[in-house]
């Protein structure tokens, strides 16, 4: 029984993880083992460690350690593991893979598999207790559940029933429109008898004739009633079949997504078992749970977390007594949410510890590189996201291999999605994992704009309000409605999406959307009602605008535009003050820049602002265009083929009828000597794209322009 056997997951993980570092460890024998592969072997044994510590088998998790302690050394060698230490590797997997086979023979961990409970969570694990023997086990302990056990993602209850119920219901209705059956069978008869009647002979007596006639008639009008009701009666069956087809999809759809709560628990369970080997009581708080998410991208994210939670304990919470002279409460906080931005998910833990030693780190990066002591803190918080690299003063069952942050920032690649680290001394850390939305379901407001169904996440709604006509207020080119005792910005939803203007009708259902600079109101024509949407994202090839989160099916396979709120409510306060901004711009702005990717994004973000645009491939290409027309600003990169964007500025500032356009430069390097340089070749603006801000860079060229 499931209650027996409390391996069950444990050996579906390790199994895995003892193939792949199987293959890695056969990589190394022949010599094909490069940093890579090491650090990939690194990042399979720390993961089989952790999980076989959760389910208390310190045997496994020892010979794990052991093979991070044959591979560390050759992590950063650039010709990677030699091909000697292939049968030290072997020997552990072996070892490792008759444990695993041993569990699927019993149902409770034998004494030599299965290490004391109690001795696990005081921390007596491999690496700190100098292997000295465990206390003896405390009865509560063994019969605590193994809240931690790895993750099992599995659909809800709930949304089983539904497609089973659904489906039921289903057949019942198509089983109703059997009955107009014997309608039609009756319809078919009575056709068959007006035709006898009017087929009948011609020359029979006037009165004869008349009677037929009337007969005729009478079979007639019983042939249209019957019908009217088979018609009424398919037509009202196939509605309600239709109805039960819809909702079963949706819950059929929901099958494959997995709440985001499911993974919180075996998380929780990590970070305080971390907290208690190490003596630092912590509260952990999660956020988004009823998030539901593709099962693949909880998996992956699953195991990322698990180090970056242990990674808050060990690395960011502090002791009790330096809380308490830091004037902190004793017990530290781990904070872990899960919610959507825009066409993203993301995970964020955060932490209120120490904080990142960039310092420490700096030092610890300048043993390897000299060069690394000139890095700032954000690109220190960059390096330690590659791996590799620990601030721990020595290496323990929890702490210093570099590993955790390995992990994540490979969750992300794989994922397609990327990893972000901020820290503040004293004040904490934020690891951000940000994942493009590959399925995810949604509870949605659907509406109507120009004859179009659209949907709107509903947790992005603050309220629908009926607007008269009147009520929208005019001041130039913006409009407005008052919401709350304030005055929002309005706006039409079909004119954002470029609709031609139409006659505004008597009354207005405005949504009101929380947006990143507050309140925004959006017109719709009708709101439709609101139901449970599985979103996906658009193909690559389908180029959408930045309020456009993904799409939804219908029961007909038709695809439905779901809409992002935050990029609406932008949209509104653009529109609603495009016309004044490009009232000051007689000139259009030249983007210059090598990469297509990065043109089409400025261009759409200006455009959308209300300005004129012209693109550069190349610095060489700008000059020729700077001195060919007028332009109102130069946005240039740094980074170019031939002239690069500091070079291209130098040459405008010596040139007397492009010296007074101002240049704002954008780029990925953001080291004081790059700004420094900027201010000296006369740029007006330098913007990082590391920390770009779509309303920082508005702002900053809409007061140059009009300057």
């Amino acid at each position: 029984m499931a209650e027996q056997d409390p391996y069950r997951y444990f050996r579906i993980e390790a199994a895995e993880l003892v193939e792949r570092l199987g293959q890695g460890a056969l990589a190394v024998g022949r010599g094909e083992a490069p940093p890579g592969v090491v650090a990939a072997l690194l990042r399979h044994a720390h993961t089989l460690k952790g999980a076989a510590r959760v389910v208390k088998l310190l045997e496994i998790a020892e010979h794990a350690h052991a093979i991070e302690d044959v591979l560390s050394p050759y992590r950063s060698a650039p010709e990677g593991a030699p091909p000697e230490r292939a049968q030290a590797l072997l020997s552990r997997i072996d070892a490792i893979a008759v444990l695993v086979a041993a569990l699927s023979q019993q149902t409770a961990a034998p004494a030599a598999l299965a290490a004391s409970p109690a001795s696990t969570a005081s921390g007596a694990a491999h690496g700190q207790a100098g292997g000295q023997p465990a206390a003896a086990p405390r009865e509560d302990a063994a019969r605590a559940p193994r809240t931690d056990a790895p993750v099992v993602l599995r659909a809800e209850v709930s949304d089983v029933e539904a497609v089973v119920e659904g489906l039921a219901e289903a057949l019942v209705e198509l089983e109703s429109l059997h009955r107009p059956l014997g309608a039609i069978e009756q319809a078919r008869q009575l056709a068959e008898l007006l035709g006898q009647k009017l087929g009948a002979p011609r020359r029979a007596d006037p009165e004869k004739l008349l009677a037929l006639l009337e007969r005729s008639e009478r079979v007639a009008q019983d042939l249209k009633v019957g019908l009217g009701r088979l018609e009424s009666g398919v037509r009202h069956g196939m509605a309600r079949l239709r109805r039960q087809l819809e909702q079963t999809h949706g819950a059929a759809e929901r099958l494959r997504l997995v709440p985001a709560g499911s993974i919180f628990t075996s998380l929780e369970r990590a970070a305080q078992d971390a907290g208690r080997e190490l003596g630092r009581p912590l509260s952990f708080v999660t956020r988004g749970g009823d998030v539901k998410l593709d099962g693949h991208v909880l998996a992956v994210t699953h195991g990322a977390l698990l180090h970056v939670v242990r990674n808050a304990v060990v690395h960011g919470l502090e002791p009790e007594a330096e809380r308490r002279q830091a004037n902190k409460p004793a017990r530290g906080s781990i904070e872990l949410e899960v919610g959507r931005s825009g066409r993203d998910v993301v995970f964020t833990c955060r932490d209120d510890g120490a904080g990142v030693d960039c310092d420490k780190a700096r030092r610890v990066l300048a043993q390897r590189e000299p060069t690394a002591a000139a890095l700032g803190d954000e690109q220190v918080l960059e390096r330690l996201l590659a791996g590799g690299v620990s601030t721990s003063d020595r290496v323990t069952a929890l702490s210093g291999r570099g590993v955790g942050l390995d992990v994540a920032r490979e969750a992300g690649a794989e994922l397609g999605g990327s990893v972000r680290l901020r820290s503040v001394r004293g004040q904490g850390t934020t690891l951000e994992l940000r994942v493009p939305l590959s399925i995810a379901a949604v509870t949605v407001v659907v509406v109507e704009a120009s004859g179009k169904r659209l949907s709107i996440p509903l947790d992005g709604v603050r309220e629908s309000v009926r607007y008269a006509r009147a009520d929208i207020g005019r001041t130039g080119s913006r409009q407005s409605v008052c919401y709350e005792d304030r005055v929002v910005p309005f706006a039409p939803l079909a004119q954002l999406f470029g609709a031609p203007p139409a006659a505004p009708p008597a009354f207005w259902t405005a949504l009101i959307l929380a947006g990143p600079a507050g309140s925004a109101a959006v017109g719709v024509e009708r709101l439709l009602g609101t139901r449970t949407a599985v979103v996906r994202p658009l193909p690559d090839v389908a180029r959408a605008s930045a309020m456009v989160a993904g799409a939804t099916l219908d029961a007909l396979g038709n695809p439905e535009l779901v809409l992002e709120t935050s990029a609406l409510a932008s949209a509104v306060e653009r529109v609603s003050g495009a016309a004044q901004t490009s009232a000051h711009v007689s000139r259009p702005i030249l983007v210059i820049d090598d990469s297509l990717t990065t043109r089409m994004l400025e261009q759409s973000i200006l455009e959308s602002a209300g300005y004129e645009v012209a693109l550069a491939t190349s610095a060489e290409e700008g000059l020729e265009k700077a001195r060919q027309s007028p332009y109102a600003l130069f946005l240039v990169d740094v980074e170019m083929p031939g002239i690069d964007g500091f070079t291209f500025i130098e040459r405008t500032r010596r040139e007397p009828a492009l010296a007074s356009v101002p240049a704002v430069l954008v780029s990925s390097r953001s080291a004081p000597e790059d700004l420094a340089r900027g201010q000296q070749v006369g740029a007006s603006g330098y913007i990082v794209k590391g920390r770009f801000d779509q309303r920082e860079l508005l702002g900053l060229i809409q007061r140059l322009v009009e300057a």
